[in-house]
């Protein structure tokens, strides 16, 4: 699992909306509740790869600020597959 560690940096609650993954080899979890201005949450991203070899991944992460999409790039090399 990779975890995403992020913090609430605004004045008003924060609320991660939606996280969307780019195939069906990724999966993500996060809290629905609200973030108070000021505190820490984190969102876990599970990815399971069926082959080795290098790979490039983008996590779309829909938010309540202004802002509302933002991109997350996962790069790496799978040595062992599951």
């Amino acid at each position: 699992d990779l975890i995403i560690n992020y913090k609430n940096i605004g004045t008003k609650p924060l609320v991660i909306k939606n996280v969307q993954v780019g195939c069906v080899c990724t999966q993500a979890s996060w809290d629905k509740a609200s973030l108070a201005p000021g505190k820490e949450n984190k969102i876990i991203i599970n990815f399971s790869a069926e082959e080795k070899g290098e790979f490039a991944e983008k996590i779309y992460v829909l938010t309540n600020t202004v802002k509302k999409l933002k991109t997350i790039h996962l790069k790496g090399t799978i040595i062992q597959s599951e």
